[in-house]
């Protein structure tokens, strides 16, 4: 009896909190507050990496990136990582590739049909068990910044 009265209660309050919270939020979160997004992991952040490096030197797709402004650049102040190992040295990133949850969500647009995700995701796989230590260092340095 009394028990049940005291969790009909409880749920009672937990629900208006919710409702009272989702007032300003959108309804995917069931009215609580969003969490932050999770770090990159360093095979996440090789990953994007090696991506736009076979994208643009194997498969020469030019990135689509609007303003200069936009463009990754180690050298601004707003960036306090490592710098781009060789490898990736001359590469078009965008300038908060690193950050994670910094991604608008885009307009479905036609890919660039030059490689699968599948054999990219293998091409990836390899080039990281062959990847130096440079690079490795790099990803584990820069995934605790974003």
């Amino acid at each position: 009896g009394s028990q049940r009265i005291s969790c009909l209660r409880d749920y009672f309050i937990i629900f208006m909190m919710a409702e009272t919270l989702g007032k300003n939020n959108n309804a995917t979160n069931h009215g609580l507050p969003s969490k932050p997004p999770r770090h990159y992991t360093e095979y996440n952040l090789f990953f994007q990496l090696e991506r736009e490096y076979i994208l643009q030197k194997v498969f020469d797709v030019k990135p689509q990136i609007k303003h200069a402004d936009d463009i990754f650049d180690t050298m601004k102040s707003s960036y306090s990582g490592p710098p781009l190992p060789k490898r990736y040295d001359d590469l078009i990133l965008m300038k908060d590739w690193y950050i994670p949850g910094n991604k608008k969500r885009r307009k479905h647009k036609k890919s660039h049909g030059k490689i699968s995700f599948i054999d990219l995701s293998r091409q990836v796989a390899r080039e990281w068990a062959r990847a130096g230590d440079d690079v490795k260092d790099f990803c584990a340095k820069l995934c605790l910044i974003g």
